[in-house]
């Protein structure tokens, strides 16, 4: 599968960044209001430009081996954004900045499918940078890796065993923030009723307790790191009741067949393809 998706946006809705440095500044808001700027704050407006674009490229390709009890997914994109914007430093004229952000990606899965125990390797890379053509100070490039195992064992046809761990790596950000975790959870199922439809599950979810939520947010005249507190180790008893897909039963089939071998008649007395 390959996917290329590229746009380009006219009179775009981006900032205009105006910024005290060395003294207090007045800004112009609007025909006749005006605000003073204290030594390094700053204030952002709306405003329009063209030279937005971004291109998006995406492919993977998967294969079964020995007779599909293992399969193998590899996948991997490269993507390209442009942001213009306006930044205006002190008493000098504004400029346009163009934020220009490269990233690539690649990713493989391999999954087995037996009929006891099914066994799911994964891994994804994503590498980003960022480069400015006026605030070069905000250049910088930064790694997110994502691994996990999940192992489902079914030692019976009424018993569900399941694990999975998920490693997250996060580099290039501040120094508080470069972290690597583990995410544990361990679940034990039972299936009952009718053909298996109902399961009563008891899963532990972080059990290392080192859940994190680690987000970069890159603006076009400044980055932020954020950290959102999360809930970390709980346990949860689930009830899952599956629905069956209904269907014509197969002695209804039989017997349409057999009134008409040659498909449904047409309008006229004419079956399909007479």
């Amino acid at each position: 599968f390959f996917l290329i998706n590229a746009t380009y946006t006219r009179n775009y809705i981006t900032s205009l960044t105006q910024i005290a440095n060395n003294s207090p500044l007045n800004v112009l808001i609007g025909d006749t209001g005006s605000y003073q700027l204290n030594r390094g704050s700053q204030l952002s407006q709306a405003i329009n430009m063209d030279g937005y674009c971004s291109i998006r490229l995406f492919g993977t390709y998967g294969r079964p081996f020995f007779k599909g009890k293992i399969n193998m997914n590899m996948n991997g994109g490269l993507n390209f954004t442009q942001t213009p914007s306006m930044i205006k430093v002190g008493l000098d004229e504004a400029k346009a900045n163009y934020a220009r952000n490269p990233s690539g990606s690649f990713g493989l899965v391999l999954g087995t499918n037996l009929s006891k125990v099914d066994l799911t390797l994964m891994s994804t890379t994503t590498i980003n940078f960022v480069s400015n053509t006026l605030q070069r100070s905000m250049d910088q490039n930064y790694v997110n890796q994502n691994s996990q195992i999940r192992i489902t064992i079914n030692p019976t046809n009424k018993w569900v065993v399941s694990t999975d761990i998920t490693h997250q790596l996060f580099s290039g950000l501040t120094s508080t923030l470069n972290q690597s975790y583990y995410l544990l959870n361990i679940g034990l199922g039972k299936k009952f009723g009718k053909n298996n439809q109902s399961e009563l599950r008891f899963t532990v979810y972080d059990l290392f307790n080192q859940n994190r939520a680690i987000t970069r947010n890159i603006t076009q005249s400044y980055f932020e790191d954020v950290r959102t507190k999360v809930l970390t180790r709980y346990a949860m008893i689930t009830y899952t009741y599956t629905l069956k897909q209904l269907g014509a039963k197969s002695d209804d089939k039989d017997k349409k067949m057999m009134i008409f071998p040659r498909g449904m008649p047409m309008p006229g007395g004419m079956p399909h393809g007479g």
